[in-house]
C-alpha cells in the first residue's frame, strides 16, 4: 500500500462516497487483506475515483496459531453466512468440503462461480469488519485432500455428534501446542461413519459443543469463538509462566 495519494478503482470508490456517504476531508482507514492498514484523508470524494491521502501505515501480523474452517458445502446460501461469519471472526483459511451426506453437488462452472462469489463476501467482510487479514478460500475438496500433508504439530478439531467428544478448551489444552489448527464442520446430515474412521486414524480431536444440535453456520460460529477464546488463555498462561 503506497503512501502519498491514493485512488480508488470505481467500485470502491461507489462504496465509499454513495453507500458510507464520505465527505472530503473525511478519515478513511484502508486495508489491503495482507495485514497493511492506512489511515487516509479523503481529499476527493469522486464517486467514481476517489482520491485519499495517506497519512500512515501500520503492518500487522497474522495470528501466531492461524485456523482454518474445513466446511461441509450446506444447502442455500448457508455457505454464504459461513464465509461472512468466518471472515468476521479471523480464521485464516476456509476450505468447503465434499462430504458423503453432502446435498450440493457442484460442477466445474459451479464451482468457479460459487468460489468466486465466497471471496466477494470475505472481502466485503473485512471492510465491514476491520479484519486487515483476508482469508484464502480454497476449491472443494475431500477430506482426506484436507488431512492430506498437515504439519506435525497441526491439530484437528472435528465437531462431532458421536458419543465420545470432549470439550474444545481441552482438546487444546491438551495437545502439545499446534502450529495451525483446522476445524472441521459437517453437512446437515454429519459426517458418515467412514469419514469419521478416517478422522480418528489422523488422530482427530472429536469435540462437542454441548446438549444441542446446531445449524451448520451456528456451529461453525460457535466452534471458532471457542477457539479463539481457548488459544487466548493458552498464551496467556504461556506469557504469565503458569
Amino acid at each position: 500500500m503506497p503512501s502519498g495519494t491514493f485512488i480508488l478503482d470505481p467500485d470502491e470508490s461507489h462504496h465509499l462516497i454513495n453507500v458510507r456517504r464520505a465527505k472530503t476531508g473525511q478519515s478513511v482507514e484502508l486495508i489491503n487483506g495482507q495485514g497493511k492498514v492506512a489511515q487516509s484523508t479523503l481529499i476527493l470524494a469522486d464517486r467514481r475515483k476517489a482520491q485519499l491521502e495517506i497519512r500512515s501505515v501500520e503492518t500487522i501480523a497474522p495470528p501466531s496459531i492461524p485456523l482454518t474452517l474445513a466446511q461441509a458445502i450446506p444447502k442455500g446460501k448457508t455457505m454464504d453466512a459461513v464465509i461472512q461469519r468466518a471472515t468476521e471472526l479471523g480464521v485464516s483459511r476456509i476450505i468447503p468440503l465434499k462430504t458423503d451426506y453432502s446435498e450440493v453437488s457442484l460442477n466445474e462452472a459451479r464451482t468457479h462461480q460459487k468460489i468466486s462469489k465466497w471471496r466477494q463476501i470475505a472481502i466485503e467482510s473485512i471492510k465491514q469488519s476491520g479484519n486487515p487479514h483476508l482469508p484464502i478460500i480454497l476449491t472443494p475438496q475431500t477430506i482426506e485432500q484436507t488431512l492430506k500433508g498437515t504439519e506435525a504439530l497441526h491439530l484437528n478439531l472435528v465437531a462431532a455428534l458421536t458419543q465420545h467428544t470432549i470439550p474444545i478448551r481441552q482438546a487444546i489444552r491438551t495437545h502439545q501446542k499446534p502450529t495451525s489448527i483446522t476445524l472441521f464442520i459437517g453437512p446437515e446430515g454429519d459426517f458418515s461413519p467412514t469419514e469419521y474412521h478416517l478422522m480418528e486414524s489422523e488422530n482427530a480431536s472429536f469435540v462437542t459443543l454441548g446438549n444441542l444440535v446446531m445449524r451448520v453456520e451456528t456451529a461453525a460460529c460457535a466452534s471458532i469463538a471457542l477457539i479463539l477464546d481457548a488459544l487466548r488463555e493458552s498464551n496467556e498462561h504461556l506469557e504469565s509462566g503458569f
